[in-house]
């Protein structure tokens, strides 16, 4: 069995830092190699129909915030107003969009995301990107990638997803595309990064060569995050060793392929009943099932159970499949219109929907990470949880939506993402971790003001108890004190300075006391 044509696509999320009002009107700066995404369509404004026919495929609340550009305006009143916006950045195509629906109250792109194109002549459209693996005897394979393009999904919850879509070398084998699949999947998402892993490698213009083999990819991304305002400034030494940490582990995989049977090619092995489940599952786990090899082909058991949980198939000829967190898609046909509208589905919806569900699972690991950071003085770590709250509820009104889909495939797939990517788990387990912290800090906030009034009750009790004698010994060495013998050769300033001696040390009592109180504060 061959793959005749392969549609990759990595993705990679990032948090960054840019507003939300900066966000909907310009998040790069005038000359950034980052413009509006709408300059692929530059060339021909009849893609504009395409964009505006598939944004129709999420449901209105969801499409507004994705495609907040075709929004409430048909592809016809988009083209005119696209036609005479010269440079395609952010805020010129959203001034034209503005006009052309009548108004420019902001309203269109305020918690809308915004999605970006690069345009930069180092790793321009055609560039090639060399995955090289480790083959027999030592010597490595080379496999040359065509870079169709680059873009970033910036939503307004404060992450990202970078999206770089690939042509990898049609008309390969499936053995040769599980292996290459399974070598790439180590240098993106696995963390034996030490053995036999897949180096990639960049031939594009300005970018330094490493070792006479060209840029890698690690060398790449500081230049294409810079200037979409990532959190944390990529030019320290620690975040950029940071940021070479979690390449390897953060990276994303969505494969669309076409695949054909050899003419004179067997039945697929195993409990496989179709070519298009046999590719799938060999893209998706980096291993070929071959009759007579039961190491590699599993079991009729084990693949029931993948299949209930990570599969996705509506016809005899096409699947889906989430493994590993990368998205395969697999079609068995040899009629190349019917491949292409597949393809086409796929780029425009289904790695839409893997962009979003990646853009959630991204959030929620920054806020479980918040939530372990909040800690020191009760007040301190409360105004650290209000924050957090705050983050909670920004997400879940603005980015968290139970169906996003309206179409037969997009629905289930989504439901397909969020159980394999266990999003609402982790957002119930966040939720349900707030609460339990919240009642915490304010148990611990009321036993630690309990512990206050003690100490100030007990003051005013110690004030009472020496002022009352205080007075008393006044007035008598005013009155019947003073005419005694004794007492008369005691200057009566001396009377005072004691007056004043018992005032000072009640004093002091009560100092000692508040900083007592302030010392103990609690703290979580």
């Amino acid at each position: 069995m061959k793959s005749v044509s392969t549609q990759a696509y990595l993705l990679y999320p990032f948090p960054h830092s840019i507003s939300g009002a900066r966000l909907a009107t310009d998040p790069v700066r005038a000359d950034s190699p980052w413009k509006h995404w709408f300059v692929r369509s530059a060339d021909s404004l009849d893609k504009i129909n395409l964009l505006t026919d598939h944004s129709y495929s999420f449901l209105p609340h969801v499409r507004r915030m994705l495609y907040p550009e075709l929004y409430g305006l048909t592809s016809d009143a988009s083209k005119q107003a696209l036609h005479s916006v010269q440079g395609m950045e952010v805020a010129a195509v959203r001034r034209a969009i503005d006009d052309a629906a009548g108004k420019d109250d902001g309203d269109r792109f305020r918690n809308a995301a915004v999605r970006l194109t690069w345009t930069g002549k180092q790793l321009a459209p055609g560039s090639k990107i060399t995955v090289r693996i480790p083959g027999a005897q030592g010597i490595e394979e080379d496999y040359k990638c065509d870079l169709r393009w680059i873009d970033a999904v910036l939503f307004p919850v404060g992450v990202g997803v970078l999206v770089a879509a690939l042509d990898p070398p049609g008309d390969m084998p499936t053995a040769v595309a599980a292996r290459l699949m399974r070598f790439a999947k180590k240098v993106e998402y696995r963390r034996r990064l030490s053995l036999e892993v897949a180096q990639l490698s960049l031939e594009a213009s300005g970018f330094p060569a490493s070792g006479g083999r060209g840029s890698t990819w690690l060398e790449v991304l500081p230049t294409l995050l810079r200037d979409l305002a990532v959190a944390s400034p990529l030019d320290s030494r620690d975040n950029i060793s940071e940021l070479t940490g979690t390449l390897g582990v953060n990276w994303r995989l969505a494969i669309t392929s076409q695949v054909r049977r050899d003419g004179d090619e067997q039945p697929p092995p195993g409990p496989f009943e179709s070519g298009a489940q046999l590719a799938c599952f060999a893209l998706a786990t980096g291993r070929t099932p071959v009759a007579g090899q039961h190491a590699e082909c599993p079991s009729e058991d084990q693949w029931q159970r993948l299949r209930s949980k990570r599969c996705l198939s509506l016809w005899q000829d096409w699947m889906m499949l989430y493994h590993y967190d990368n998205l395969v898609q697999v079609v068995e046909s040899a009629d190349d219109r019917y491949v292409a509208q597949q393809f086409e589905l796929f780029e425009y919806e289904y790695v839409t929907l893997f962009i979003y569900a990646i853009a959630q699972r991204h959030l929620l690991d920054i806020m479980e990470s918040d939530l372990a950071q909040v800690a020191g003085l009760l007040e301190v770590a409360s105004a650290k949880l209000q924050r957090f709250d705050e983050a909670v509820i920004r997400f879940n009104t603005r980015l968290w939506h139970r169906d996003v889909s309206t179409t037969p495939v997009g629905g289930p797939l989504y439901s397909l993402l969020r159980s394999g990517l266990e999003l609402s788990e982790s957002f119930a387990s966040i939720r349900e971790a707030s609460a339990a912290l919240q009642s915490h800090l304010q148990l611990r906030a009321s036993q630690g003001l309990a512990r206050s009034t003690t100490r100030t009750r007990q003051l005013i009790e110690l004030v009472a108890v020496v002022g009352v004698p205080l007075g008393v010994m006044s007035s008598a060495m005013q009155t019947r004190l003073g005419n005694l013998r004794p007492l008369k050769a005691v200057p009566p300033y001396m009377a005072w300075l004691l007056v004043l001696g018992v005032l000072l040390i009640t004093t002091l009592i009560y100092v000692v006391i508040r900083r007592t109180n302030t010392r103990k504060k609690d703290e979580f």
